[in-house]
């Protein structure tokens, strides 16, 4: 497999900044015309060259970050609901929020 050729590309432009150059001096140093490229050029640079993409981010997934987020945030309210429980006693705090004493008849 022969590699790719190099791209066109304003990084060989003088010291002066690219954003900051004549658009047709920009467009000259790719060899495009002022109003980029024509459809043929186009289909040309893309059999040369391959397609205009970046390279697939490495990092974690959104699923991945969601599962990170959710499992620290359950790790906070278990640390949460043991202080509660430390400090009112094991029965202050049940599921549904409602203590065991206060299902009991007769009970303050």
């Amino acid at each position: 497999m022969n590699p790719r050729p190099p791209l066109p590309s304003v990084r060989g432009m003088s010291a002066q900044t690219w954003h900051a150059t004549p658009a047709g001096d920009v467009a000259a140093e790719l060899q495009a015309g002022p109003d980029g490229l024509s459809a043929a050029d186009a289909h040309a640079r893309l059999e040369r060259f391959g397609p205009n993409r970046l390279p697939e981010a490495s990092g974690p997934s959104a699923l991945e970050l969601f599962t990170v987020t959710q499992t620290a945030k359950n790790r906070e309210l278990d640390g949460a609901v043991d202080r509660i429980r430390e400090k009112f006693g094991r029965g202050s705090l049940t599921r549904g929020g409602v203590s065991q004493r206060e299902l009991k008849p007769g009970s303050k």
